[in-house]
């Protein structure tokens, strides 16, 4: 049963990348590889690219360490730039979601969108991660996670490098009574693609 909770795994790393995440302070904005307000076209942000910087860990919700990945990566293509009025929404491909050394047997299903708000006063940003469904199959039994309509996955720390710190729960899908209904990802992704990234209101 322990083991088979590691499914949560792969629904909490998807998380990561996460990118993205939260909902406090949050604002119209874009994301850029400068501070400069309004941030010019050049500076937009077209493509993203995280890599895990360490493992991801993964915990059942009442706080025991159920499995880890040794690693993970995420790319995801700018669908709106963002605005005065809107934020900006990136989306990611089944293969734009990557699951590396994990101790489980682990497939992404289904692509999805990540949404990034600017949190006011700063040039960081939280996350929200929508769609995406993976697998992680644990003998025999395959547990599917997903975000749905919306999972806050966690902090965009704009920055040289900018960096997500994720922190989310992630709930199943479908799957067995076996699989566990939900547990908690933590995880830590760089921005690897640009220099310097940062969520600038405009």
């Amino acid at each position: 049963m322990k083991c088979l909770k590691a499914l949560g795994l792969a629904a909490l790393a998807a998380m990561a990348l996460t990118a993205f995440l939260g909902a406090s302070s949050a604002s119209a904005s874009v994301l850029c590889t400068t501070t400069t307000t309004p941030c010019g076209t050049g500076w937009h942000i077209d493509t993203l690219e995280a890599t895990a910087t360490g493992s991801l860990s993964v915990h059942s919700t009442s706080g025991s360490l159920e499995a880890t990945c040794g690693g993970s990566s995420e790319t995801a293509t700018k669908r709106t730039t963002g605005s005065s009025t809107t934020t900006p929404v990136y989306t990611v491909s089944t293969a734009g979601l990557t699951w590396n050394s994990c101790n489980q047997v682990t497939k992404t299903l289904e692509g999805g969108e990540l949404e990034v708000h600017q949190i006011a006063g700063t040039h960081n940003g939280t996350v929200t991660g929508k769609g995406f469904k993976w697998t992680t199959v644990v003998a025999g039994i395959s547990c599917v996670f997903g975000y749905g309509t919306g999972v806050d996955l966690g902090t965009l720390t704009g920055g040289s490098p900018a960096v997500l710190d994720v922190n989310a729960i992630v709930n199943k899908v479908e799957g067995s009574f076996l699989c566990p209904a939900d547990s908690q990802l933590t995880a830590n992704y760089q921005i690897t693609n640009h220099t310097a990234a940062y969520v600038v209101a405009e």
